[in-house]
């Protein structure tokens, strides 16, 4: 259901704000910390626990066009060949995830 939201609202922005054929997006993570003693499968620490956002942001229409969320310690170079391909497409990625081919299709 989320997914469908999100294509609504996407539909609704028709502004380009830049001149490339194709979307631009942003993609990056956050980690949302956890309590261990509540959530005892989502350690990544010693003491500490946590899940990650990995979002990729639609630039133009501002809102999320991906999200995945995962354990904390997942890369984000790992969750970028789940992101959905779509022709045409410009990425703005975190220097630690430049490096990846993915990141270039």
């Amino acid at each position: 259901y989320a997914y469908h939201l999100v294509a609504a609202a996407r539909s609704k922005s028709t502004e380009k704000m830049f001149g490339f054929t194709g979307h631009v997006y942003a993609f990056d993570s956050t980690t949302i910390d956890l309590c261990l003693e509540v959530f005892q499968w989502a350690k990544f620490r010693k003491h500490k626990g946590g899940i990650k956002v990995h979002t990729l942001y639609d630039i133009e229409s501002q809102v999320p066009a991906f999200f995945h969320i995962t354990v904390a310690a997942t890369s984000d170079i790992k969750v970028m060949p789940e992101i959905p391909y779509e022709k045409g497409r410009i990425t703005s990625s975190t220097v630690g995830t430049t490096t990846s081919p993915i990141s270039t299709r």
